[in-house]
């Protein structure tokens, strides 16, 4: 395999999985088998990408450190993304709580907000 080649597979590798993570979490409420799916893809190019890393770390330094980076991205969306989609499932169980809530006829505004408020504490 040519020099030129590796890079650009390096390279493709280093942008598919902080992506796959990133559509792991955006994804995942949505449609949470093709997130599921993703988040493999995200973890498998991340694996290649650190052992890659660390067998080319004396002859190209810099691939390493880059690789290394990379894999932190990766690891650090893999401790923010689970935060963010109980978030977001929070979000969405408040926003059709709202709704059911606002077609009741009579219903007040500051009685909606306290329903809400404690149902979800």
């Amino acid at each position: 395999m040519t020099l030129v080649r590796q890079h650009l597979m390096f390279g493709a590798l280093c942008m598919v999985a902080p992506s796959a993570m990133v559509a792991f979490g955006l994804m995942y409420v949505s449609h949470e088998t093709f997130a599921v799916a993703s988040s493999v893809i995200g973890l498998l190019a991340a694996a290649t990408i650190f052992f890659w890393s660390l067998f080319s770390s004396r002859r190209y330094r810099i691939r390493a450190v880059i690789g290394i980076i990379v894999c932190l991205v990766v690891f650090w969306l893999l401790l923010i993304i689970p935060g963010y989609v109980k978030a977001k499932r929070h979000g969405l169980a408040m926003w059709s709580t709202y709704l059911s809530f606002l077609s009741r006829p009579g219903m007040q505004e500051w009685e909606l907000r306290l329903s809400c408020d404690k149902k979800f504490r």
